[in-house]
């Protein structure tokens, strides 16, 4: 892998976007101290995914932001990108396609970093492992600062076997390693939470069988609930259909009776208004039917309430009944739902 340009836009000492174009061969960027040699090397150590804003001689990532001069103001992103190029085939799949990659950082005030290959968005792992495979990286061997050389040299074996690691472009073999073996234990717990499913649900599915059972009896005796209400409001309304016709008859006789005395009386003083002391008897008797004629009106007012009320009991029984139908039909739901996960456990 070849690196062929280094684009820089807000990133610490460069307000106005700067690129430098690396050719083949030997490629130096010189200047005066303080002009910003060391802010490139930076940013190239922040491109490949840099952490740890003291190794970018910062106190908060936020520092690499152009913070602005007496003359210009202070920026609000900054944002550096670098042109890689293949410079051998490769059938790594994890790469961008193409010959050339352009691999971007981009940081806005309190908002964090985004990564880029090639304008897709990357997560930052992505982009650290795409480094490491080029045997490249923030803290690779690619990349000396001053008195690195001395730290490599008296660095212990470890880190020396980081160093040829990451020069030998394996070190992204042990963030794979890492990654595989997280998997492997995610897939293990995954396994004994299986088992402990597998054992709750034959618990349920015992508690099933027995509640299907009870489903099964609760059927069979709502069945002959139904069956005897059925009956008993038959025999009822029957019975209190009979007894209204036959006081509808005793009252149509009475009213016959009274209508014909009052014929009678009324021939007898059109005949004769001189026989009082014949009337008087026939008054007492008019009297008499006219009390009975109330009491029978009474008697009818409450054999009315008593049909009323036993209307009223018939019509609370039969919505009763149509309840009862309705949790049947929920109850034969539930039971087709458990004998489905039943079937299902099976």
């Amino acid at each position: 892998m070849e690196l062929k340009k280094i684009k820089l836009h807000g990133f610490k000492s460069f307000e106005k976007q700067t690129e430098f174009e690396i050719n083949k061969g030997l490629t130096g960027i010189v200047g005066p101290n303080g002009c910003g040699k060391s802010n490139v090397l930076d940013s190239l150590q922040w491109v490949m995914g840099e952490t740890s804003y003291k190794n970018l001689r910062g106190s908060e990532m936020d520092d690499v932001i152009f913070s602005g001069t007496d003359t210009s103001p202070s920026r609000n992103f900054a944002e550096v990108s670098v042109i890689m190029s293949e410079t051998n085939n490769t059938s790594d799949e994890s790469k961008a396609s193409g010959d050339e990659y352009e691999i971007k950082r981009r940081i806005e005030r309190n908002s964090g970093s985004k990564y880029y290959i090639n304008s897709i968005e990357k997560r930052a792992k992505d982009v650290q492992l795409f480094f490491a495979d080029n045997s490249l990286g923030p803290h690779s061997i690619s990349i000396v600062k001053q008195g690195q050389i001395n730290q490599i040299i008296e660095s212990k074996p470890n880190e020396r076997r980081k160093i040829l690691e990451e020069a030998a472009g394996i070190s992204g073999l042990h963030h794979r390693k890492h990654e595989a073996i997280l998997k492997l234990n995610a897939t293990r717990l995954n396994i004994e939470r299986l088992a402990d499913i597998i054992s709750v649900v034959g618990t349920e599915m015992s508690s099933l069988k027995r509640q299907a059972n009870q489903a099964e009896k609760f059927k069979a005796i709502a069945s002959q609930i139904r069956d005897y209400e059925k009956e008993l409001l038959k025999i009822d309304w029957h019975s209190i259909e009979a007894k209204r016709k036959e006081l509808d008859q005793n009252i149509k006789d009475i009213q016959d009776n009274v209508k014909n005395i009052k014929n009678e009386i009324g021939s007898l003083e059109f005949e004769n208004k001189d026989l009082g002391d014949f009337m008087k008897p026939i008054r007492q008797e008019y009297e008499n039917l006219i009390d009975d004629l109330q009491q029978k009106r009474s008697n009818e007012l409450n054999l009315k309430n008593e049909l009323q009320y036993t209307i009223e009991k018939i019509t609370t029984a039969s919505k009763q009944v149509d309840q009862i139908l309705i949790d049947l039909d929920r109850e034969k739901i539930n039971l087709t739902d458990q004998e489905s996960q039943l079937k299902d456990l099976d």
